[in-house]
C-alpha cells in the first residue's frame, strides 16, 4: 500500500520513513521463524512500566475448565497507571471463585500480570456488530473501579 487515501497524516503515522508499515499489532516469531500475532499495541495494559498483553493473561483464564470466556481490561490507577482486571463468563453449571482465578494467574505469569483489580463475573459479555467481545464498554466499566 502506498498510504491512506487522500489522509497525509494517518499515513506518516502508520508508515516510516523506511517504508515500514506499523500495524498496531503485536506478536512474536517462534524458533521455526513462524510469526504468531497475539495481541493489539491499543489494547496493552501499562502497569509500572511494565506493558502487559491481556491476550497472554486471557489465555491463562481459559484454560481454567469453568471458563467459558474472559477478557482482560486496565482500571486507572494513580500510582501504578493501570491494575489488570478479568471479565470472566463461566461454563453453565460451573463453579470457580475470583480467588481461584486470581491465583492462578499469579502462579501461572510473572508478577505484573496479577489480577491486583480483581476477577468480575459476568452472566454474558458485551459485543460489537461484527460478534468481538466489546472491549470500549469494558473499559468504560472498568473506569468506575479506578482507585484515586
Amino acid at each position: 500500500m502506498n498510504g491512506y487515501y487522500r489522509n497525509p497524516d494517518t499515513t506518516k503515522s502508520t508508515i516510516d520513513e523506511e517504508g515500514w508499515l506499523h500495524s498496531g499489532d503485536v506478536g512474536y516469531f517462534d524458533e521455526d521463524g513462524e510469526l504468531f500475532i497475539i495481541d493489539r499495541i491499543k489494547e496493552l495494559i501499562k502497569y509500572r512500566g511494565y506493558q502487559i498483553s491481556p491476550g497472554e493473561v486471557e489465555g491463562v483464564l481459559m484454560s481454567h475448565s469453568a471458563v467459558m470466556e474472559a477478557a482482560v481490561v486496565g482500571v486507572p490507577h494513580a500510582l501504578d497507571d493501570e491494575h489488570p482486571v478479568a471479565y470472566v463468563t463461566k461454563m453453565p453449571g460451573a463453579k470457580v471463585t475470583e480467588q481461584e482465578l486470581i491465583d492462578l494467574v499469579a502462579n501461572s505469569m510473572m508478577d505484573q500480570y496479577k489480577l491486583r483489580a480483581g476477577v468480575i463475573f459476568l452472566d454474558a459479555f458485551p459485543y460489537t456488530g461484527s460478534g468481538k467481545i466489546a472491549r470500549k464498554e469494558l473499559k468504560i466499566m472498568a473506569k468506575e473501579l479506578a482507585v484515586e
